[in-house]
């Protein structure tokens, strides 16, 4: 925390999928032991509408969970599930439930599940949340953290919290929910939305990179000449990713990155620009695997020969990269922006 309650990003931004949709994931997979995979297919097939329900009531009902020993969560199957197993199966579809005598799981006039099975359904998403974290702390710049706060709809999950407490207390690292963690997301983005400056340094994601062509060199380059172009009786290496900002870089809010280029041929009207991320720490081609275009587009070039230099600034640090191109000896830049890791192929 800065000045004027201004924020500095110490760590990447980073995450993987293990939110509350893993959750939903592994209710799919438990109804599908009890049921079959068959079964829940077909009645996805024949009622989407029907399956849409089931799921938006667990999802519902899954936010209300405890977290206590002698908890049950009750989940009421739509009556056309019923009718689609009895159909398939000839038996009905309570029968075969209580049948399987899987611990925890009964069915009465509704689905009923135990504690020890809802902690199941929630045990690779907390799992990987808790771990990947875990991961994260291990970064240097992070040796200082005394308070973890957790936001988003799923830290409202009192089974996550408890893990995460669980984990991190006893390294003497306080964790905080606040009120309304669920709405926390959209008011920091309603707050900066306002208040653009509040965030005065990010740290990149990604490495960003430029398509640049450079005079050939084998001893260089190698033999391999697949990605050599010809200008003007020259032998130029395209396709050559220049790094402008690395993974990890702190970057302010604002921040200019210059760089220049030279046309290929004498007489190139026009100076293109593609705009490159990877999210490894750094890539020789830009068509290498995992390299991926943000964006491309044309700056003019006036008059002739190959001394015409290009000036490039790109702004980094806000919502949008924001780039722009001037020729030497001119005033007017012309620019575009992208958005982060977007393409506008």
């Amino acid at each position: 925390i800065g000045k004027n309650r201004t924020l500095y990003q110490t760590h990447q931004a980073n995450g993987s999928d293990m939110g509350g949709t893993k959750v939903n994931d592994g209710f799919v997979t438990f109804l599908k032991s009890i049921l079959g995979n068959q079964m829940v297919e077909r009645f996805k097939q024949v009622s989407p509408i029907g399956w849409l329900q089931l799921m938006c009531e667990f999802d519902m009902k899954k936010k209300g969970i405890k977290n206590i020993p002698d908890e049950r969560l009750s989940i009421q199957l739509p009556q056309i599930m019923h009718e689609v197993h009895e159909e398939i199966t000839g038996r009905k579809l309570k029968d075969v439930i209580n049948a399987k005598q899987k611990d925890g799981v009964i069915y009465t006039h509704c689905l009923v599940i135990s504690h020890s099975v809802i902690l199941e359904l929630f045990d690779k998403a907390v799992r990987g949340i808790v771990d990947h974290m875990a991961e994260v702390m291990k970064s240097p710049n992070l040796a200082k953290v005394t308070h973890i706060i957790m936001v988003g709809g799923f830290s409202e999950s009192s089974i996550l919290q408890a893990e995460v407490k669980k984990r991190f207390e006893k390294l003497n690292i306080r964790v905080v929910i606040p009120e309304d963690a669920g709405l926390c997301i959209l008011k920091g983005g309603v707050t900066y939305g306002h208040e653009p400056k509040a965030i005065q340094s990010r740290i990149s994601r990604v490495t960003y990179g430029r398509r640049i062509a450079e005079e050939y060199d084998p001893e260089l380059h190698g033999p391999d000449k697949r990605r050599v172009q010809v200008g003007d009786g020259v032998e130029y290496q395209d396709r050559v990713f220049d790094t402008i900002v690395k993974k990890g870089e702190s970057i302010k809010i604002g921040e200019v990155k210059s760089f220049t280029s030279l046309p290929v041929s004498k007489d190139q009207r026009v100076i293109g620009n593609e705009l490159y991320y990877t999210e490894q720490d750094d890539a020789e081609y830009t068509d290498n695997p995992g390299v991926h275009l943000v964006g491309k587009w044309e700056a003019p070039l006036e008059g002739e020969g190959l001394d015409r230099k290009m000036e490039h600034r790109i702004f980094f640090g806000e919502t949008e990269l924001l780039w722009q191109s001037r020729q030497k000896g001119t005033t007017d830049w012309v620019e575009a922006s992208f958005g982060f890791q977007s393409s506008n192929e």
